[in-house]
């Protein structure tokens, strides 16, 4: 989201529904004070990107006891009263939200004029898309330097994962006072460890038998790993 906002050059404005507890006195009016102060921030600009992250966080009021129900329905009510402010406003507002849990919103937030188009965004399946990942964490840092076999390694990483082993391995060569290092980076992504060799070989050849079936079995074989 933040990324579209900087492709655009709009405002990015974000929240979750957690910084409306911990940003007020947590009651329902408190938290409903939270939800409105992000419509109102994003409604102070002619254009802007609005973010809630974790939306899941509102809760489905379907699938809640009637004693939860009561409480959260005025929550989510602001929320669904609010996106519909900034649909009536005109003004070009992009809201953006976020979960990895899209089947358990309420139904009245994914209606048609909410939050109505779901777009799935799974962890970079191919070299190139974690290469990209690494590329954007790492911005102008290893530049010249082919990340190619950094990215096997990362095989199945999510960005979130991606971009903490650059952070680690950014605090690795600040701490050693030089420049980042290739290898602070690999360590960072596969640890050296205290394995027995001997163990690490029968786990390779175990491994490596599960390929040696697959390919016999006309699976493909994309990657192997211990």
């Amino acid at each position: 989201a933040s990324s579209i906002a900087r492709s655009a050059g709009w405002p990015f404005v974000s929240t979750t529904i957690g910084r409306w507890f911990t940003t007020t006195d947590g009651y329902l009016g408190g938290v409903m004070r939270g939800a409105n102060d992000f419509f109102e921030e994003l409604l102070k600009h002619d254009q802007a990107i609005g973010f809630i992250d974790e939306l899941d966080s509102l809760p489905d009021r379907a699938a809640m006891s009637e004693k939860d129900r009561e409480w959260w329905t005025p929550v989510v009510n602001s929320v669904l009263t609010g996106i519909d402010r900034v649909k009536a406003s005109g003004r070009p507002v992009v809201l953006l939200a976020a979960s990895n849990f899209g089947d358990r919103l309420d139904a009245a937030l994914v209606r048609p004029g909410r939050f109505d188009r779901l777009v799935p965004l799974l962890p970079p399946s191919t070299t190139e898309e974690i290469v990209a990942v690494f590329r954007y964490y790492l911005k102008s840092d290893l530049a010249e330097v082919d990340l190619v076999p950094l990215a096997l390694l990362a095989d199945g990483a999510t960005p979130a994962a991606i971009e903490a082993w650059v952070k680690q391995a950014c605090r690795s060569a600040r701490r050693s006072n030089r420049s980042l290092a290739l290898l602070d980076l690999t360590e960072a992504v596969a640890p050296k460890g205290n394995s027995n060799l001997s163990l690490l070989e029968g786990c390779a050849i175990h491994e490596a038998g599960h390929a040696v079936i697959a390919h016999a079995l006309g699976i493909p074989v994309r990657r192997v790993t211990i």
